[in-house]
């Protein structure tokens, strides 16, 4: 009788270790893993990956990278090192996207680890899968290297996420839709996938050195336009005019542009998109974001919706 209650006992005791190791197992949620502790307190102490000009990389932000308190909050951070005897040069980010996207904003430093931008998710705009590459949240921008060596100039960058960036998704344009739409054929009414905004994602980076006196995007630009390209404005930089902007803290607003402009803007984008030039068609965005043409974006968003990839 003893023996029986023993193995009884035993059996319970058992079964109750078996439902706490389950428990311990069950996988966190991918959008937001269970929380690590800050690695460091200050921005100067993490560890930084020299990044090369004329040369991409593949990045996997995951829970194995170092975490940080920003002000907007705790994220898994990326940092970067950039080059600093170059020309200027463009910096191109895309943040992939399969069930989850990282929703990414780049924090850019000078050479004293001052805040000189911030880039959020207005920033980024959805680019459908084309060719060999996949759905990917995309921005670019210019790193000035006109004064030479000069500790303002923007030398680190951080790729990170926030808490309010977390709690929205990414629409996805069907396979079958975008299959369709390559072919000249009505898509399918079928439903878009929905990619949650997630803590950690896969990034591709490249830098492409400008050669030749500056950005082939302002050669591009008709000359009416090129004066208000030389304001300063939110997502540009020129080292010595534009002083650093405390972390967390919004930078001045870009004046509202002229109606000439705005309209300028969206048909360059549709020609741009017309003749198949994507990366064309992305830089006049962001061009146009940084004199303050802001309908240059929805317009650019409604296009690849309907656009044949």
């Amino acid at each position: 009788m003893f023996k029986l209650f023993s193995l009884a006992m035993l059996a319970i005791t058992l079964t109750g270790c078996v439902g706490v190791a389950n428990q311990a197992v069950a996988p966190a949620s991918a959008a937001q893993p269970a929380p690590a502790a800050a690695c460091c307190t200050e921005l100067s102490s993490l560890p930084y990956h020299a990044l090369e000009i004329n040369r991409s990389l593949d990045w996997s932000l995951d829970s194995q990278a170092p975490r940080f308190n920003f002000a907007e909050g705790s994220s898994y951070v990326a940092a970067f090192k950039l080059p600093e005897r170059s020309h200027s040069f463009v910096v191109k980010l895309h943040s992939l996207a399969g069930k989850t996207v990282l929703s990414p904003t780049v924090m850019l430093l000078d050479a004293n680890f001052q805040q000189t931008r911030l880039l959020t998710e207005q920033d980024f705009i959805y680019v459908p899968a084309q060719g060999f590459k996949g759905d990917s949240l995309d921005t670019q921008f210019r790193i000035d290297r006109s004064l030479g060596p000069d500790p303002r100039n923007e030398s680190y960058m951080l790729i990170y996420t926030t808490p309010a960036q977390l709690q929205g998704a990414t629409t996805l344009v069907h396979p079958a839709k975008a299959f369709a739409k390559a072919h000249g054929v009505e898509p399918p009414n079928i439903a878009d996938p929905i990619a949650p905004h997630a803590a950690t994602g896969l990034l591709q980076i490249s830098l492409q050195e400008e050669r030749g006196g500056g950005s082939a995007i302002r050669d591009y630009l008709p000359a009416w336009i090129a004066p208000k390209t030389e304001s300063l404005a939110q997502g540009q930089y020129q080292p010595g005019r534009q002083p650093a902007q405390p972390m967390g803290q919004a930078l001045t607003p870009t004046p509202a542009a002229l109606a000439q402009t705005e309209a300028y803007f969206e048909q360059a984008v549709g020609q741009a998109l017309a003749a198949g030039n994507m990366e064309l068609a992305l830089q006049l965005v962001e061009e146009a974001q940084r004199v303050g043409a802001k309908r240059a974006r929805q317009y650019f968003l409604q296009r690849v919706a309907v656009q044949p990839q």
